[in-house]
């Protein structure tokens, strides 16, 4: 009804209600009802990490499945801060986790070169192959090995008289008085060796015409005397047709063959034993299946996975959390194996790695009855005027000029008891003499008004907390005691580097010890090899016979030019023998 006493018009405005959560926002254009009586609701549209009809809910990252393996579905506000909505835990053999954990990428296992030297690698999507060249193939036993494949004994050549194996390959020859004409092809020529009277039985081996003329020849591995018609065997570094190869192992090789070359030891192949065998690849390493092989030149490691360590032959999880520089927690940290996560204290929540105060005030999620007053990881209530705090901190009740006297200047806080104003304490202090002011409890008192007595006390103990009563202990002592040594090799990060054994020496004390072959330099704290050929005291190398060849925590006795090996330890002099 209007001032003049009319009735005046009703506007109906209409309400659309938007009830969207999480940041989520509204879509005004497609609305739900739910009857006359109530007002219609508009569509939510959800931001990153939620779902639901009010973006109420997590939305699960791993509903697709998009991982090949396990997947681990991020947290929605974690997901709102990196804008990846999950994990992924491993991927199958062939393929590696990218670097932000959410694709299983194909890997190129051709970069390491797995393949025969004779043999191209073929990379594949989550594997590769090796394609032996011309004149190989593969071993059935082994796919990344090439084998020569003799094609004089599986008759695949098309030489017409005589037939000679190469590796990869082969070359034709002819019979005594023929000549080869076109590499395959044999035809008749003079008789040479018959008609000088030079017959098979003066030549050591055998003969044939060259430009009409006799001469002598010998198999692969010798070589013609300088009378023409004897053969003598290849020198030591000498192999081949005629000896005109020379073996150049690089110190590789058991020896040279006189027929095949360098004979390679088990971790070199290739002519000149160039080619670094990758143990891992074929299977040849002898790693822990707690461990990961990694290939090095002329050998392999067996290493521990991230996040573990070498301790007493087995690889033990590594506690992140006992070092504050191997993690980035702000507040607490969990270990878990292999690794760490952050969390925060009650009051805060992660953001990553660090921790932001929850502002309780602000997401009305106090227990305040009047008043919040947000602080660093918690909060504090307040009382309208007229009105003060109950003994639980949260309610008020009102009072009649309470703490009003301005002769009654409290410290902490005031309250009535049996209707009289009197000052309060918080936990941890006491009241002055003057009854206003509050005073820390002392070093061994706490809790309210520091009526309570720190337990657990023993002359290991530096001080106590006024308000929790934990106890603080000397460095190096631990327990409910607070009296018992603390064995600082549990943490297993206590002793840094490899090669090296804790030793828990009691009284608060630890020793690192290196492991046989390694020591600590003067002045250094990680554990380095011995240089076993430094001292001829700490090897069995025969210095006449042997070189001495130092080696990551150990050593080996090699022949020295001149000898070869005996047995497995000595070596015997012999005709002058340079790989």
């Amino acid at each position: 009804m209007s001032e003049n006493g009319l009735m005046s018009t009703v506007v109906d405005i209409p309400l659309i209600i938007c009830d969207c959560q999480n940041n989520g926002s509204c879509d005004f254009k497609i609305v739900k009802t739910f009857g006359a009586k109530f007002s219609p609701v508009a569509a939510c549209v959800c931001g990153p990490g939620y779902t639901g009809l009010s973006c109420e809910k997590d939305k699960d990252g791993c509903a697709s499945r998009p991982c090949q393996t396990n997947c681990t579905d991020a947290p929605a506000d974690l997901e709102v801060i990196t804008g990846l909505a999950y994990q992924c835990e491993g991927c199958f053999d062939g393929y590696i986790l990218n670097d932000n954990k959410t694709k299983c990428e194909d890997i190129n296992e051709c970069e390491n070169n797995p393949c025969d030297p004779n043999a191209q690698c073929i990379n594949s999507i989550g594997s590769y192959y090796c394609q032996c060249n011309n004149g190989f193939r593969l071993n059935e036993s082994n796919k990344d090995i090439c084998t020569d494949i003799n094609e004089c004994n599986e008759n695949s050549h098309n030489c017409i008289q005589v037939c000679i194996n190469l590796k990869g390959s082969f070359y034709c020859d002819c019979q005594s008085g023929f000549e080869l004409r076109d590499g395959f092809n044999c035809t008749l020529v003079f008789d040479a060796c018959s008609s000088f009277n030079l017959t098979d039985r003066k030549c050591d081996y055998g003969c044939r015409s060259v430009n009409n003329t006799p001469e002598c020849f010998c198999k692969t591995g010798y070589s013609l005397t300088s009378d023409g018609l004897h053969c003598e065997e290849c020198p030591e570094t000498k192999y081949g047709v005629g000896c005109l190869k020379t073996c150049n192992c690089k110190g590789r090789a058991l020896g040279c063959d006189k027929v095949e070359g360098c004979l390679c030891r088990s971790n070199w192949r290739g002519v000149s034993c160039e080619v670094d065998v990758d143990e891992c690849v074929e299977g040849l390493a002898n790693c822990r299946p707690d461990q990961i092989c990694q290939n090095t030149m002329g050998s392999f490691a067996c290493l521990c996975h991230q996040g573990f360590k070498e301790v007493n032959g087995t690889c033990a999880n590594i506690d992140e959390c006992k070092d504050a520089t191997l993690n980035l927690c702000q507040q607490i940290c969990v270990d878990t194996p292999g690794s760490y996560v952050c969390k925060c204290k009650d009051g805060f929540t992660l953001d990553n790695t660090t921790c932001q105060d929850v502002d309780e005030c602000e997401l009305d999620t106090s227990e305040c009855q009047h008043k919040c007053i947000n602080n660093v990881g918690g909060y504090s209530c307040g009382c309208f005027d007229g009105y003060t705090l109950r003994e639980d901190r949260r309610a008020c009740f009102k009072v009649l000029e309470l703490c009003k006297n301005e002769h009654l200047n409290c410290s902490h806080g005031c309250t009535l008891v049996n209707g009289a104003e009197v000052c309060f304490c918080n936990k941890g202090f006491t009241l002055a003499d003057n009854l206003m002011d509050c005073i820390e409890c002392d070093k061994w008192n706490l809790g309210v008004n520091c009526s309570s007595w720190c337990d657990s006390l023993s002359d290991n103990t530096v001080d106590c907390h006024n308000v929790t009563g934990q106890c603080l202990c000397e460095p190096g002592r631990d327990g409910t005691k607070r009296d018992v040594d603390y064995n600082e090799c549990d943490d297993l990060t206590y002793c840094p580097g490899s090669h090296v054994q804790c030793h828990n020496l009691n009284d608060g004390l630890a020793e690192c010890r290196c492991t046989s072959g390694y020591e600590k330099k003067f002045n250094e704290t990680l554990c380095t090899d011995v240089d076993e050929c430094f001292d001829p005291l700490l090897t069995h190398c025969n210095s006449t016979s042997q070189d001495c060849i130092n080696m990551d925590g150990t050593f080996d006795c090699l022949c020295k030019a001149g000898y070869k090996l005996g047995n497995s330890t000595t070596c015997i002099g012999e005709d002058i023998f340079i790989l």
